[in-house]
C-alpha cells in the first residue's frame, strides 16, 4: 500500500498493489457499505494477449515473465474462468458499495451480455439503471476494407445497490 497527499476530511489518497480480490477482501474490514462511487474496467475476454515485444538493435525479445504475471496481464480465458474470475469480483463490490452508491462496468461486446446476467443476479436485475454506449473516437460502423461492421463503441453497465441511490448531475 503507497499513501500520497495530505489528509482531507480524514481521507488519504491510497494506491494498493496486489490481486483485485485479495485488496477488496482486505479493504472489506474497513469500508464494508462506505463506497459511494466503483467504476471498473476489468478484462475483456478479448482473446488478447499483451505480452511486450521489443527490438533493440534489430533483435527481437519477448518479456520473460512469471506465468503468474502473464497470467494478469494476458485476456486469454476460458468462459468458465472469466465468468468465475468476475462473479468474485462483484461480490465484494457490492460488499463494498454503500447504501446510496452506484457501481459502473466498462466493457466490449464480448462479454457484456454474460456480465450483465452476473451483476443481475448479484445486484438486482430492478438496480440495474443504464446501458450507457461510450462511441469510440474516430471509428464508424462499416468500412469498405473490411468483411463485417468496424467495432466502434464499449459499454458501461450502470447500477446501483439500493433504490435509494445518489445522483448527481453536472
Amino acid at each position: 500500500k503507497e499513501i500520497h497527499g495530505e489528509k482531507v476530511d480524514g481521507w488519504l489518497n491510497k494506491i494498493f498493489w496486489g490481486d483485485n480480490l485479495q485488496v477488496m477482501s482486505h479493504l472489506l474490514k474497513e469500508y464494508r457499505g462506505k463506497i459511494d462511487l466503483i467504476y471498473i474496467d476489468p478484462p475483456f475476454d478479448s482473446k488478447a494477449d499483451y505480452k511486450k515485444k521489443i527490438e533493440l538493435k534489430g533483435k527481437k525479445v519477448e518479456n520473460d515473465q512469471t506465468s503468474f504475471e502473464e497470467k494478469q496481464y494476458a485476456d486469454i480465458w476460458t468462459n468458465d474462468e472469466y465468468l468465475q474470475f468476475m462473479y468474485e469480483r462483484v461480490l465484494l463490490l457490492r460488499e463494498l458499495l454503500s447504501e446510496t452508491g452506484s457501481i459502473y462496468l466498462h466493457c466490449d461486446w464480448h462479454r457484456v451480455h454474460l456480465l450483465r446476467c452476473i451483476f443481475d443476479e448479484i445486484l438486482g436485475s430492478r438496480n440495474f439503471k443504464r446501458e450507457i454506449i461510450w462511441t469510440l473516437p474516430g471509428v464508424s460502423g462499416y468500412k469498405s476494407l473490411v468483411n463485417s461492421y468496424v467495432r466502434g463503441h464499449d459499454t458501461i453497465l450502470y447500477y446501483t445497490k439500493t433504490d435509494n441511490y445518489n445522483f448527481n448531475k453536472e
